[in-house]
């Protein structure tokens, strides 16, 4: 049989013709399947080929850590796919030997260059960490470069921070919330609208959208629930008996079947009268919820009155998660106890990021320890 060695040098045609004879020996012994013998050889590794083997490992639920696999989501899949993309067209990383720390931390000096985020930067390097993992794992790469890369401090350098609501401030919200959608059509309209023309539908309609909204928020700040997570919610997960609800673990964030619990006795009474009226039961979601509430949220807030930006940080729609904490933990919940109702899997996070006491919370906490004051009496006095 004959083979081309596809090398005009004759060193280099000698040293493939070698390599050929250490497979064609390691089949002999057993070592290897037969079929490494007729392997074609297709040159380098290709970065892109590798990035597109990569996202479909992740698709599937590929971890070198895990034995259960558990599926990335689609906007995961969306942003890797996007940061490898820029890295190997910025860098011109074509072939996958030239994927090395030098190229990786130009990337993230250019990103602190545009004035990216600590937390984008760091953000970006596990992407690129989990795909030099990845290389390694399936012996592509002798070793993960991404592993000396710098990371960034994201304690200096915050951009967001989402800040609690204050009592007043949700009370306000929710009113608005349930307030805006016929108030917005009566006012916001081209021209006068007479209310007496407004077919009642369509004000019956309004109010409806008024009405969800004010139960979306409230059952938000009541059970601590993310917005993608209450926007999964089906009804047959919601228990309204002993209330809590079931999250099912294709909708969490840790991708593990967890429960939420409420802490506001008042929602669960309007849940109840709102499944009622809606006639919604089974694997009907609970409520009709967008993708993001991101802008129906900032002009809630800002109809609300509600100041976007304050020294304590920004309100936002996982402003209503931090609130739920604080408020927590302001009635003296036990920090054990809070981390288990927030759903995080480290106690730290819960009492570093989630909770906002202030000064006057400390100063309350204080005033409820017994004084170390009183008189000895003599019978004291013989005991010491």
């Amino acid at each position: 049989m004959q083979r081309c060695t596809n090398s005009p040098d004759k060193d280099a045609a000698a040293a493939v013709l070698n390599g050929w004879k250490r497979v064609t020996e390691k089949v002999r012994a057993g070592h290897l399947r037969r079929d490494a013998e007729h392997v074609k050889k297709t040159g380098p590794l290709m970065f892109e080929d590798v990035q597109a083997e990569f996202l479909e490992a992740l698709r599937r639920g590929w971890s070198k850590r895990r034995t259960n696999t558990r599926p990335a989501s689609a906007s995961h899949l969306y942003y890797t796919k996007h940061v490898l993309d820029t890295f190997r067209t910025e860098r011109r990383v074509y072939r996958l030997i030239d994927f090395t720390l030098k190229a990786v931390q130009k990337h993230l000096d250019g990103l602190q260059d545009n004035d990216k985020s600590a937390r984008t930067q760091n953000y970006q390097r596990a992407i690129l960490s989990g795909f030099g993992n990845y290389c390694y794992f399936k012996d592509y790469l002798p070793d993960n470069p991404v592993e000396k890369a710098t990371i960034a401090d994201v304690e200096q350098d915050k951009r967001r921070t989402p800040r609690a609501l204050t009592d007043k401030e949700v009370v306000k919200l929710l009113d608005t919330a349930e307030a805006r959608p016929l108030q917005a059509f009566m006012e916001n309209n081209r021209g006068c609208v007479d209310p007496e023309s407004v077919k009642p539908e369509t004000v019956d309609k309004l109010k409806h959208a008024g009405r969800q909204r004010r139960l979306i928020y409230h059952t938000l700040v009541s059970t601590g629930l993310r917005w993608g997570e209450l926007r999964g919610v089906r009804v047959c997960d919601l228990d309204l008996d002993d209330p809590h609800i079931n999250l099912p673990a294709k909708i969490t964030k840790s991708k593990r079947a967890e429960v939420a619990v409420f802490t506001d006795n008042d929602v669960v009474d309007q849940l109840r009268q709102w499944l009622k009226d809606t006639e919604r039961f089974g694997a009907v979601t609970l409520f009709d919820m967008p993708t993001s509430g991101i802008v129906v949220f900032d002009r809630d807030i800002e109809a609300a009155k509600i100041k976007k930006t304050t020294q304590d940080g920004i309100a936002c729609v996982h402003s209503l998660r931090h609130t739920t904490a604080t408020r927590c933990a302001r009635a003296g919940v036990p920090p054990v106890i809070l981390k288990d109702i927030m759903r995080h899997s480290d106690i730290k996070i819960t009492m570093k990021y989630y909770t906002h006491l202030k000064l006057h919370d400390l100063h309350g906490a204080i005033q409820a320890l017994p004084p170390l004051t009183g008189t000895t009496t003599a019978a004291d006095a013989a005991e010491a």
